[in-house]
């Protein structure tokens, strides 16, 4: 009987109508508010209950519950809300699950829509061996090309700091491709910094580079690079990352722009910063 019924297709209602409990509609809040900070968006009641379709009274319910949490700086009545170290640490983990699943959802046939809403479920029922061991299939059992954004890196290496090389193109020019002036003034080399709440890397002029301001393509629009000791950092969430199957490098991709100081961005200012990122290697890569 049970046979016959899955060859009519009968069994396609199964887990469709399961309502979201309110514990997973607050992990997806977090997630997303998470991708919010990592973009340098600002974070509201307003937008939080208009992202989710959420009436005031159960934004409310949501934004205390968080707060009560630990996600979010404990919320007096004001609009704006702020994650603690916490919540941004929790939000991470929530978007990593998401993606591991979405990736390994896609590979065995689903569209990437989808591969997202069953992620959605996916997520927040399953343990952590099940996630460990579809992340080490996804690392070391693929067989397809994969993209990746919005991670800080944490997942592929321990905190510290990580050397790798570096290339600046030209965007006019793609086969073959070539260096942009720019890249001369740099050292080829970037030290990737991992820690607990941040991850970037540091690109490092070279005595004679002229003062020139670097932006980067965030999902919100420019940026400039925040100007350290050692050189101007870029954060990873901004990068897209590519692994290839078989490829120990990992690729990573930011559209940048270099201008003199008060000038903005454009088309004729922009070049492709590629960076190249050495997987399972850290006890060797590591300077810190």
């Amino acid at each position: 009987m049970q046979k016959n019924r899955r060859e009519k297709g009968n069994t396609t209602g199964i887990g469709k109508n399961i309502p979201e409990s309110r514990q997973e509609t607050e992990e997806n809040i977090l997630e997303v508010i998470y991708q919010w900070d990592c973009a340098g968006q600002e974070i509201t009641r307003k937008k939080i209950g208009e992202h989710f379709g959420l009436s005031g009274h159960e934004t409310a319910y949501y934004v205390k519950q968080m707060a009560r949490h630990g996600y979010i700086a404990e919320a007096s009545q004001s609009e704006r809300l702020d994650l603690t170290d916490f919540g941004r640490y929790e939000g991470e983990e929530c978007h990593y699950r998401h993606y591991m699943f979405t990736q390994f959802l896609q590979m065995i046939g689903l569209e990437r829509e989808e591969a997202q809403e069953e992620a959605c479920r996916l997520e927040h029922i399953v343990g952590e061996r099940t996630v460990k061991g579809i992340a080490d299939f996804l690392l070391n059992g693929d067989v397809y090309e994969r993209s990746f954004t919005s991670s800080r890196l944490r997942e592929q290496y321990e905190p510290g700091e990580y050397e790798f090389l570096m290339g600046l193109y030209r965007m006019d020019s793609r086969y073959p491709r070539e260096f942009a002036e720019e890249f001369y003034l740099y050292s080829d080399t970037v030290i990737l910094c991992v820690g607990e709440e941040e991850s970037g890397f540091l690109l490092q002029g070279r005595p004679e580079k002229p003062k020139l301001v670097l932006w980067y393509q965030s999902p919100d629009g420019w940026r400039q690079a925040e100007k350290k000791a050692r050189g101007e950092w870029l954060p990873a969430h901004a990068f897209e990352f590519t692994v290839t199957p078989g490829n120990l490098v990992m690729e990573g991709y930011l559209l940048t722009a270099f201008t003199i100081e008060r000038e903005e961005p454009s088309e004729q200012k922009c070049r492709e910063l590629n960076v190249h990122i050495w997987q399972g290697a850290e006890n060797e890569q590591s300077k810190g």
